[in-house]
């Protein structure tokens, strides 16, 4: 017998004497834990606690039920140090199990705090995932000794001063996660108007500096009033683009102080050719113009060929949507000819003494000859099978979205028996159909027409055979 097997052993003999020792050093933790079993495995127990226990944290019982968590938290550390120590089974057992009570109270203080503290917990959930804690970790750390204080006191049965406070730690929360929703869309722009105005763009490139200060203090005063709005990022792009702008000029004005007036223009003018050429051609070196005349000559041609490019997708739209047409022409007609193919298949697949097949508009009528019923029976006979295997085929093969089976009898017997008779028989050939899947129960129809509809003189024993029928329609469409 192994050491653990003896030492369980040995714990259910003196279990009646343990136990209340058990249970009153559990009780001084304040619950009492479920009965110990001194027939468990120790290391099991202490497993399944400390997975217990990182299970609560993942689902922050931690915070909402700090006290209990804590305990839960010094119960596992017990248990598995007794067990390193190979302590006795019951006293291992016993940790484990004030561990698993206490775990158990702070699950439930845990609901308890997330339902009545919903709002703050909130808050708090969207401050985290604003990064807030990376961004701000002294205002954050403040503000979750708040929030302990208040699980702390809903575990101290003061929900009405946990409530109390609860507003003031909740805008707390939102405050610093709006700070920190800013920072992450508008902190970079911040940065570069600050860099840009210790650069001297107060002097040097006003007017740029003001309007990337003025679209910053405006999609500032937006994100406070719609800090979840999809418009915000839009607007922060915009503000980013005007700050980096300010950058641009003040390089720009800070290289041009340094060149005389005439510099400056012949440097717009070669560049301003280098464009011409491109756009307008070779002969763009031979005109002398003003600055302002070769700038509107320039947005005239940009708008032209704007006008001819708009054109070009136009028509490149239109002769997409028309190739599209046509392939779906081209579609329907090849899957025209494909079910047409599929149709005269089923036209020359039955043998002439097993069926008879008519095409009917966006029908096909199969008459099986060869399903003949025993007299003033109803059942398929398993030497119908093979017929009926063909006929499963005909339908899965022109897709039939609609089967009706017609039973028809000739006029040997009474009408009221011969109507019952051909509705039981078209009754037991849909059974069949259905059972064996060629198609859906809410897609076949059985009716039983009697000697209604006869094919050929019932005077004769060869017309009244024929009159003695299956008749199954395939509707295509």
């Amino acid at each position: 017998m192994g050491r653990g097997s003896a030492v369980r052993q040995a714990g259910s003999l003196f279990l009646a004497a343990v136990l209340p020792a058990l249970l009153a050093a559990a009780c001084a933790g304040g619950v009492d834990p479920a009965r110990v079993d001194l027939s468990q495995d120790p290391a099991e127990a202490v497993a399944r606690l400390k997975s217990g226990v990182e299970r609560a944290r993942a689902e922050d019982v931690h915070v909402l039920s700090p006290g209990w968590y804590r305990q839960a938290e010094d119960s596992a550390a017990e248990a598995a140090a007794l067990l390193k120590s190979h302590a006795a089974l019951q006293d291992i057992l016993a940790a484990a199990a004030r561990g698993e009570a206490r775990l158990e109270q702070a699950r439930r203080f845990a609901a308890l705090a997330r339902r009545e503290l919903a709002a703050v917990f909130g808050a708090r959930a969207a401050a985290l995932k604003a990064g807030a804690p990376r961004l701000y970790p002294g205002e954050v750390e403040s503000l979750e000794e708040r929030f302990l204080a208040l699980t702390s006191a809903v575990e101290d049965d003061d929900l009405a001063g946990a409530k109390a406070d609860a507003p003031a730690v909740e805008r707390g929360y939102r405050q610093v996660e709006l700070k920190a929703i800013k920072e992450h869309l508008l902190g970079e722009a911040r940065r570069l108007i600050r860099a840009a105005d210790a650069a001297g763009a107060r002097k040097l490139a006003p007017r740029s500096l003001a309007r990337a200060r003025h679209a910053l203090a405006a999609t500032d005063a937006f994100i406070t009033r719609n800090p979840y709005s999809e418009e915000t990022r839009t607007r922060a792009e915009d503000v980013l683009r005007k700050a980096r702008h300010v950058g641009v000029v003040l390089q720009q004005v800070k290289a041009w102080r340094r060149q005389p007036v005439e510099d400056r223009i012949l440097w717009v003018e070669r560049q301003l050719l280098r464009v011409e050429t491109q756009v307008i051609g070779p002969e763009a070196e031979k005109r002398v113009q003003s600055l302002d005349r070769r700038f509107a000559a320039l947005a005239e041609r940009a708008r032209a060929m704007r006008h001819a490019q708009d054109f070009v997708n136009t028509e490149l739209a239109n002769l997409q949507g028309e190739l599209k047409r046509l392939g779906e022409v081209q579609a329907r007609q090849e899957a025209k000819a494909a079910r047409e193919a599929r149709i005269s298949r089923v036209l020359t697949m039955f043998e002439p003494g097993e069926a008879e097949v008519f095409r009917q508009g966006d029908a096909l009528l199969i008459r099986l000859r060869g399903l003949n019923f025993e007299v003033g029976r109803a059942y398929v006979l398993p030497a119908h099978y093979p017929l009926l295997t063909k006929l499963q085929n005909a339908i899965r093969l022109v897709g039939a979205r609609r089967v009706l089976i017609e039973g028809h009898t000739d006029i040997t017997g009474s009408l009221a028996h011969n109507r019952v008779l051909s509705q039981r028989r078209a009754e037991a050939v849909a059974a069949y159909l259905v059972n064996t899947g060629a198609v859906k129960r809410e897609g076949v129809t059985a009716i039983g027409y009697g000697p209604e509809k006869p094919i050929a003189p019932n005077n004769t024993a060869a017309g009244r055979r024929l009159n003695r029928r299956i008749d199954v329609t395939l509707v295509l469409r």
